[in-house]
């Protein structure tokens, strides 16, 4: 009897026990986490597909080939097309220096708004991997992302870090001297004095968020005339469509090379609805610049982010200026040069139909390709006849090219 009242007892403690744990309550915080856990994921899912859906959009670009691809562009076709870009401009802009005037997260290096790490899946190691996306060796067929891999981390966002990031996907050699400035004019003017006469080509990131006044301490002749020591200057040209003049230091008559943004569907080319123009103002070119998933390296890690605007086409436009010149600097004039990039040029237009851009995008392989023939037929004639026929030989060349 003794025995029974012990087991009954132990019985009646186990059910107490047993109760605070019901079924339907664990079911119910089970439930409660994977609600919460999904709506996280669905979050992030979308943006997820953003990228992976643009992932190395812009190196595929026939415009830009760094990555292999079937290049056929609504009837438009080079003979400059069958190479790679890297085997056009094998030096990568080794030997070429590039002031970059943006704003900079100081101690902030490999940080920049939406960080993601992805890890892709070639049968590489990742730092053959990472050499070869650099490099070009690697095509669509070739590469794919694998969605459990990837780890979404948001951090400090650093103008400057993509400027410079953008600019050596496109010209990985190139030497990159980096100024932090802000938006107001006389730290501008500063930075200008530091990088004179030491950059070749200088990328200006940001705009004034001010105008020239009587009351301005720096005016435009003091930035115009230090503009003018550089051989070549990039700017963007602005992210406000609405407004329809271009920001300084766009609006500078010494920058050739203002830019407008351009988005490449893999079928055909649109300039951004936020890309700015002014009539006979500029842009003077267009450049990929709509959800751009572009490259960096930290920690053995491969990092990427994505972003839009005309300071990612107008990085673009900088790292193709490099590539350039460090294979033919010296060899051609900058009116040659500017003459060449100026009949490579692959009209582009809004969804209007309206060409918002005074001359167009750079056929960047063409204009290379043309480059190599001209430099081959100025070894074959006479100095005073080359001159002579510069234009009529580099429009041949690109009729046949």
């Amino acid at each position: 009897m003794q025995r029974l009242l012990i087991l009954f007892l132990l019985a009646s403690c186990t059910s107490y026990t047993l109760s605070l744990f019901e079924p339907q309550e664990l079911s119910c915080c089970l439930e409660s986490e994977l609600n919460s856990f999904q709506n996280i994921q669905s979050k992030r899912l979308p943006m997820l597909k953003k990228i992976t859906n643009n992932m190395f959009k812009h190196l595929r670009d026939p415009l830009i080939g760094i990555m292999p691809v079937e290049q056929r562009e609504e009837g438009h076709f080079s003979l400059a097309w069958i190479f790679n870009l890297f085997e056009l401009a094998p030096h990568k802009g080794e030997g070429i220096q590039l002031g970059v005037c943006d704003g900079f997260k100081k101690n902030n290096l490999y940080k920049c708004e939406k960080k993601i790490k992805i890890q892709l899946k070639s049968g590489k190691n990742d730092k053959a991997l990472n050499d070869d996306v650099l490099h070009g060796v690697l095509g669509k067929d070739k590469t794919f992302l694998n969605v459990e891999d990837v780890v979404f981390q948001k951090v400090v966002k650093d103008h400057g870090l993509m400027t410079c990031s953008i600019i050596k996907e496109i010209a990985p050699c190139v030497s990159i001297v980096p100024v932090n400035v802000s938006k107001n004019k006389r730290d501008f003017f500063h930075a200008l004095q530091r990088l004179k006469a030491q950059n070749i080509v200088l990328h200006l990131g940001l705009k004034f968020i001010e105008d020239f006044d009587e009351y301005s301490l720096i005016d435009y002749k003091d930035i115009s005339d230090l503009l003018v020591t550089f051989d070549y200057v990039v700017a963007a040209a602005g992210n406000d469509f609405y407004k329809n003049k271009l920001p300084y230091p766009a609006r500078f008559s010494s920058v050739f090379f203002t830019v407008g943004s351009y988005d490449y569907s893999g079928k055909n080319y649109k300039i951004c609805n936020f890309s700015q123009f002014e009539q006979g103002v500029g842009p003077y070119f267009v450049a990929p610049g709509k959800d751009i998933v572009y490259s960096m390296d930290c920690n053995y890690d491969k990092l990427y982010s994505m972003s839009s605007g005309t300071s990612v086409s107008s990085a673009i436009i900088s790292g193709f200026l490099a590539l350039l010149l460090g294979e033919f600097q010296g060899k051609f004039s900058w009116n040659e040069i500017k003459y060449v990039i100026e009949q490579s040029i692959f009209k582009v237009h809004d969804y209007n139909g309206n060409q918002k851009a005074l001359l167009g995008a750079i056929d960047m392989r063409s204009c290379l390709l043309c480059l190599h023939v001209l430099s081959e037929v100025k070894l074959s004639i006479s100095k005073k006849k080359y001159k002579r026929e510069f234009k009529k030989i580099a429009e041949t060349a690109f009729v046949v090219l």
